[in-house]
């Protein structure tokens, strides 16, 4: 007979309780807590155990990173249990969500209607391909980027009435180039600085002039094809590097180039790195893009990516200092750039709006531990905080582990523990041991700098350079 346990069996309760107490010696509390408070078991049938789980997220995640040891642990009590199945319940909020009503705008609400009789029917269409939030207002702008918007913006106020043609904006993947390339675009069609605006990526652009050189009405072709590029008041070209070995294409578009801006039309690309280092890109189109501009965006420093997600989490709502706390931590990856930040923000809005999670710094770190392990991510150390703090308060690291207790000691070694829980993996009682404390005067210390910071600028100040000292500012 086939083994099945029912919701009303004794058995069946003791099962998941012994469950949860082997579990208990494996993972922490908080984990528990978050990820197996809300499970619950429906039947044990033919040797399969059946869990029900609020929502899909948490599916996912228990199958992904606990699977493998739910599947032990129910071998352990049961040996004829043999795996585990996740079904999710139809009765929780986050199911719920699609069945609300959604209220229209007020009117007030309702953006102004674009006047379409006067804008371009190509620039209307360029305009409807692109991102809703690509635009100069939604830019969060940094030391990384702060030339190449202050020349985006110019190009879309003034197109071809200055001296940065064409405005070559060039840096790696993910760093902001088609945020201010769309939002060039956007500017002068809604502000009507150029009639005729154009936005193709290099592939496009390649796709195009392939189509004029094996159509069989030629003629037919290259008309469209000049109506499309040689008529444009702005010209907008994403990924130039695409066209590297492309000979033929490459001298197709220097000569759009050169048509364009002997004319006083605006043209504005992108890059993926200094065009000189493009392989196989032409010396004629390279000294083209050298008549104008070529301006660079780096990756976001630290001060940048805190702003970055300061803009984009209005509607996380936790404490202003808790907030801090963790955008902090999530901004100190030196290497992340600025999809990556959005990402991660993307990820814990998420978590938020689906699990109603109260969030901690403790709570956002199990959620990206993986980001704590990054390969790039400088290695912070409760030695190396010290040595940072002494070297920015201008006293000798190892009085932080004395018994002295005098301000000019006692506040930066406040500090150190401070950002030595913010920074590090280590608890209060390991942070401790370094500087000869208990973990209480550990939890004191770091409760007392979160209550200066409030009202201290200086102090905040000092943190800001520490921080900087310890290279999460690149």
């Amino acid at each position: 007979m086939p083994q099945i346990l029912q919701l009303n069996c004794p058995s069946f309760h003791r099962f998941w309780e012994e469950c949860l107490s082997l579990l208990r010696l494996e993972l922490s509390e908080f984990a528990l807590g978050m990820w197996f408070q809300s499970i619950e078991l429906s039947a044990i049938t033919d040797g399969v155990v059946y869990l029900t789980v609020p929502h899909e997220l948490a599916a996912g995640w228990l199958e992904k990173h606990y699977g493998v040891l739910l599947r032990a642990t129910f071998k352990k009590i049961d040996p004829a249990i043999s795996d585990f199945k996740i079904q999710i319940s139809s009765h929780t909020k986050a199911n719920s969500i699609e069945k609300l009503p959604i209220p229209p705008l007020a009117p007030s609400l309702k953006p102004i209607p674009e006047k379409k009789e006067k804008i371009h029917p190509l620039s209307q269409s360029t305009l409807d391909s692109f991102y809703p939030n690509y635009r100069f207002e939604q830019f969060v702008e940094g030391e990384c980027n702060r030339i190449a918007l202050s020349l985006s913006r110019m190009a879309a106020k003034t197109p071809g009435e200055n001296k940065i043609n064409p405005l070559v904006l060039y840096g790696g993947t993910g760093l902001g180039k088609t945020h201010l390339l769309q939002s060039v675009g956007r500017f002068a069609i809604q502000n009507q600085t150029a009639r005729q605006v154009v936005y193709k990526t290099a592939e496009q652009f390649l796709k195009d002039f392939i189509r004029v050189s094996f159509s069989n009405d030629r003629k037919i072709s290259e008309k469209s094809f000049q109506e499309v590029y040689l008529n444009a008041d702005l010209l907008l070209i994403d990924d130039i590097q695409v066209l590297a070995g492309k000979e033929s294409t490459q001298e197709e578009l220097f000569k759009v180039l050169t048509r364009l801006t002997s004319h006083g039309k605006q043209v504005v690309i992108t890059c993926d790195r200094n065009p000189s280092e493009v392989p196989q890109l032409s010396r004629r189109l390279l000294s083209r893009f050298e008549c104008g501009i070529m301006a660079p965006v780096h990756a976001p420093n630290f001060a940048t990516r805190m702003d970055i997600l300061r803009s984009k989490a209005k509607n996380l709502r936790i404490e202003e200092s808790v907030r801090e706390e963790i955008f902090c931590w999530m901004a100190s990856c030196p290497t992340m750039n600025v999809r990556e930040v959005e990402g991660m923000l993307t990820k814990l809005l998420a978590y938020h709006e689906l699990m109603k999670l109260d969030f901690s710094i403790d709570t956002v770190k199990f959620l990206f531990h993986s980001l704590e392990h990054a390969e790039n991510r400088p290695q912070i150390t409760v030695h190396s905080i010290m040595d940072a703090v002494a070297h920015v308060f201008e006293v000798p690291a190892d009085l932080f582990s004395s018994k002295t207790r005098i301000k000019s000691v006692s506040l930066p070694r406040k500090v150190a523990m401070f950002l030595s829980r913010e920074l590090t993996p280590e608890s209060y009682q390991t942070i401790g041991l370094h500087f000869n404390r208990d973990y209480a005067t550990v939890i004191a210390a770091v409760n007392s700098i979160k209550e200066l910071l409030s009202n201290d600028s200086c102090l905040f100040e000092q943190i800001s350079q520490i921080r900087r000292f310890l290279a999460l500012e690149c």
